[in-house]
C-alpha cells in the first residue's frame, strides 16, 4: 500500500510510481534478488498512473527457503528510480517466517507451486511438495490456439517477464518489413506479429494469455494431447516440464503465455548481443539447475531441437542429460523422420505424464504408436526407440 493523505500529492507521486509493483524485491543473504509477482488478478495501473494498493508474491526456490530456515537475513526492497528503499526484516518476524517454512517438512515446492498469491480464487493452489527431480524439456511452436478454451482455470505467472519485456522494447521499435526481414516471414506473418507485439503486456492474465501447455499446437503437441490431461495430470507436467521459448526463457506448462512469434535461432540484436542465444546466456541453465537443487542426482530429459536446446549452457549445467532418438523403418532403413520425430516427444511426454515416470529407466517401457525400445542400440544418456511404418 502506496499512502499519501494528501490528494494532490497522491495524484503527483501515483504518476511517478508507474511500474513500482513489479521493482519491489525479497534479498535473501547470499542469494540473488527475487522481484514481485504483482497483482494476477488484474491491472492496477494504467499509462498515467499505479494504483495505490497491489498485491505481490514473491516465488523462493529451495535453496532460499534453505537459508532462511538456516538463518540468514532477508531483506525487503524497492529499486523504482523515484522509490529506492530497503529494510532488513526484524529478528523476531524473521524467526517467525523460519518457523512457517519448517512447518512443510519437505522443501518448498518449485517456484509458483505452492500458494494462489491469496484468497483472490482466481489460481488453484498446486501440491506443495517436491516430486522427485527428473525434467523433460521441449520446443515451443509456432502454431498456437488461443480458440479453444482451457479445461482449467490453474494457471502461473512465467518466471522471466522482465526479460521478456525487454525483448518486446526491441520488437516493438521494428517495423512489419523489419519483422519480415529479420524472422523471414510472409508480409501477413509479420503484419500479426507487429500487432502482436504492439499488444503485448507485461500483466499476464487469463483474457489476454493462456496457459502454455494449452497454448502451443504445433506436431510435439498434437502428440502430447494436452487438452485432455485430467487437472491432476497438468499439476504433474507442471513439475516436471519446462518449455524453452525465445521471448518467454523458460515456461512452466501452467504459466500464462500471450501470443507470440520469437523463435530462439532469430538474430535479434539487443543490448546483450547480436542473438538471443547471448540475451538468455547462463540464465535458463541456471534456472534449471536451481529446478534440481533437491536432487542429488538430477536428470532432465532433452526432448527439445537442437535449435532451442542451443540456448542451455552445457558447461553450467549440473543435471545429468538424457536425449531420446526416434526412427521409423522406411526404405528399407531406419532413419529420423522430422514429423514423426517431432510427435514422438509429445508422446514421450504424455507417456511420462501418465505413468509418473521419474526415472530413466521407467522411460523403456514407452511403446506409443508403435514404437519399442532399442537396448542393444542406446547408452545410459541416449534411448533410442525405432518402429515400423505400415506402407
Amino acid at each position: 500500500m502506496l499512502e499519501y493523505p494528501d490528494v494532490n500529492e497522491r495524484k503527483r507521486e501515483l504518476a511517478r510510481l508507474i511500474g513500482v509493483e513489479d521493482r519491489m524485491f525479497v534479498e535473501i543473504e547470499g542469494h540473488t534478488r527475487v522481484y514481485a509477482i504483482a497483482d494476477e488478478d488484474m491491472d492496477r495501473e494504467n499509462d498515467e498512473k499505479t494504483s495505490a494498493v497491489h498485491f505481490v508474491r514473491f516465488e523462493l526456490n529451495a535453496a532460499m527457503c534453505a537459508a532462511v530456515k538456516a538463518g540468514a537475513s532477508v531483506k525487503l526492497g524497492c529499486d523504482h528510480t523515484h522509490y529506492p528503499a530497503h529494510t532488513t526484516i526484524a529478528a523476531e518476524t524473521l524467526a517467525s517466517l523460519a518457523s512457517d517454512l519448517r512447518q512443510l517438512v519437505l522443501p518448498l515446492p518449485l517456484p509458483g507451486e505452492g500458494w494462489d498469491g491469496g484468497s483472490r480464487g482466481k489460481v488453484r493452489s498446486l501440491n506443495l511438495f517436491r516430486h522427485p527431480t527428473m525434467l523433460f524439456l521441449l520446443s515451443p511452436a509456432k502454431s498456437l490456439d488461443y480458440d479453444t478454451p482451457p479445461q482449467v482455470n490453474t494457471h502461473t505467472q512465467p518466471l522471466f517477464t522482465r526479460q521478456s519485456a525487454a525483448l518486446i522494447d526491441v520488437l516493438k521499435a521494428k517495423t512489419p518489413q523489419d519483422i519480415s526481414r529479420l524472422m523471414k516471414l510472409s508480409d501477413a506473418l509479420s503484419g500479426l506479429n507487429f500487432a502482436r507485439y504492439q499488444a503485448w503486456s507485461k500483466k499476464m492474465t487469463a483474457k489476454n494469455s493462456k496457459q502454455a501447455l494449452l497454448a502451443f499446437n504445433g506436431d510435439v503437441y498434437e502428440g502430447l494431447a494436452a487438452k485432455s490431461l485430467s487437472p491432476a495430470q497438468l499439476d504433474w507436467a507442471q513439475a516436471h516440464v519446462c518449455i524453452l521459448s525465445g521471448l518467454y526463457g523458460v515456461l512452466r506448462p501452467l504459466d500464462l503465455m500471450q501470443p507470440y512469434r520469437l523463435e530462439m535461432g532469430t538474430a535479434l540484436q539487443t543490448l546483450k548481443g547480436k542473438n538471443l542465444y547471448q540475451f538468455w546466456d547462463a540464465q535458463l541453465s541456471n534456472y534449471l539447475n536451481e529446478r534440481a537443487a533437491a536432487d542429488t542426482s538430477p536428470v532432465i530429459v532433452n526432448l527439445a531441437s537442437e535449435e532451442y536446446f542451443k540456448a542451455v549452457d552445457l558447461k553450467a549445467l549440473k543435471a545429468r542429460v538424457v536425449s531420446c532418438v526416434f526412427e521409423d523403418f522406411k526404405n528399407d532403413k531406419h532413419k529420423i523422420i522430422s514429423f514423426h520425430a517431432k510427435r514422438a516427444r509429445g508422446l514421450m511426454v504424455r507417456y511420462a505424464i501418465e505413468k509418473k515416470a521419474t526415472t530413466v529407466k521407467k522411460l523403456e517401457g514407452f511403446t506409443s504408436e508403435g514404437y519399442r525400445f532399442e537396448a542393444a542400440l542406446s547408452a545410459p544418456d541416449r534411448l533410442v526407440f525405432r518402429r515400423k511404418l505400415e506402407s
